[in-house]
């Protein structure tokens, strides 16, 4: 089980199932999360692990979503080229942390 600090505490990523944790994130969003990895040349758990770290710990926004429990974690990050060092995109990380267990539910890139 691996553990990321957060303003509020720690979260936890577990195996979890195909509804949440490290089993969901495989399942519905390592395509996502291999988009962003090629930037760096890293495989998609290294850049994924990069991006829930560095969100959980700097995040743009928390939001506390009362219809599930959770809260709300977004932050953007900057892809850029190796050889330039110019940003070629700029993707935003969302994820998603249960407030009962502190498990992380989902964590994804998204355009917006």
């Amino acid at each position: 089980m691996a553990w990321q600090s957060v303003p509020a505490g720690k979260a936890y990523l577990k195996c979890g199932s195909d509804a949440w944790g490290y089993r969901h994130i495989q399942k519905n969003h390592q395509a996502h999360w291999e988009a962003i990895a090629v930037y760096d040349g890293v495989n998609w758990r290294t850049a994924a692990d990069w991006a829930i770290a560095e969100t959980l710990l700097y995040p743009a926004s928390a939001t506390y979503v009362s219809s599930n429990d959770t809260y709300y974690y977004k932050r953007q990050i900057q892809l850029r080229d190796k050889s330039t060092g110019k940003v070629v995109a700029v993707k935003y990380v969302n994820v998603i942390v249960a407030r009962a267990t502190q498990n992380i539910i989902t964590a994804y890139p998204s355009s917006s």
